[in-house]
């Protein structure tokens, strides 16, 4: 599968699965379906949440493999002990790109990177690319696409595109820079980039 296919997932997905969506205040699960939800995304939205029915009014699923629609891309935003099984499930549905919002790997812990190593081999074993982990999200207002912790009215669509490893103070620049009609339509951030990097997405 060629790269330029396999980006599309993170940033034109069809259909996007929250891992981990919640409406706890102040979780990354919540953040990021507010985010989704406050930018009129499209495509399809699915929670996963074993606990809840309902998710924001949208129908949870227990498992992304429950879903029978085909899923584009999987957002991760559950404990780090959690994440090899949600990949296996992933690659066992089909979904093409995981982003890695769980921290806990390679900027906290002794070995990390190794398991951030393992992560992307076995993501790989199922022709999955990632994005991550420790992330905060990506953005691509052009597609209506806002799966990050950004509050939606801060964000303006214009040509201008941002990438980056590290990427939070990307997020006071957009709220300052919104007041004076400035920002840009996509931003993506990389992470501790175990597969994906930077240059990945410079096209």
């Amino acid at each position: 599968m060629e790269a330029k296919t396999d980006l599309n997932a993170f940033l034109k997905p069809n259909a996007v699965a929250v891992i981990g969506a919640t409406q706890r205040p102040g979780s990354w699960g919540s953040f990021i379906m507010e985010g989704i939800l406050s930018w009129n995304f499209p495509g399809k939205i699915y929670p996963i949440n074993r606990n809840a029915k309902e998710v924001y009014g949208i129908t949870a699923y227990k498992d992304v493999r429950d879903i029978k629609d085909p899923i584009d891309l999987a957002i991760f935003t559950i404990p780090e002990e959690s994440v090899e099984d949600s990949i296996i499930a992933c690659g066992e549905k089909g979904v093409k790109g995981i982003l890695i919002i769980t921290s806990g790997f390679g900027e906290a812990v002794k070995d990390g990177r190794k398991k951030e190593e393992a992560l992307a081999k076995l993501a790989r074993s199922y022709n999955m690319r990632l994005l991550g982990p420790n992330v905060s999200g990506i953005v691509n207002l052009h597609a209506k696409l806002n799966a990050a912790a950004s509050p939606g009215e801060f964000l303006l669509p214009t040509d201008l595109a941002g990438i980056s490893q590290g990427g939070f103070a990307l997020y006071d620049l957009f709220a300052s820079g919104s007041w004076q009609n400035m920002g840009v339509g996509m931003f993506v951030h990389t992470g501790n980039e175990c597969d994906l990097t930077v240059t990945d997405f410079l096209d």
